[in-house]
């Protein structure tokens, strides 16, 4: 199952989620995951960088495109 940005910014306009909301309910699942521990740094590590732009107001679609961005890596970092 894949995801684009259009597909989830649709997601969270029909469902009145703000990127934050889907960030704190995200963290829960990616820690419950097998990942080897280098990716679980780098996720945990870009999601913290991530949340903390979102506090800081910048724009939530760039960050939604980075937050998709920080998946693609995790994913290739995992496959290697």
């Amino acid at each position: 199952m894949s995801f684009s940005i259009p597909d989830i910014s649709a997601l969270k306009t029909s469902k009145g989620y703000a990127l934050q909301d889907i960030l704190t309910d995200l963290v829960p699942y990616v820690q419950a995951v097998d990942f080897p521990s280098k990716v679980r740094i780098y996720l945990t590590e870009k999601l913290a960088d991530l949340e903390y732009r979102l506090a800081s107001g910048t724009n939530e679609r760039m960050q939604l495109a980075g937050m998709v961005g920080i998946f693609a890596v995790a994913r290739d970092m995992t496959v290697k």
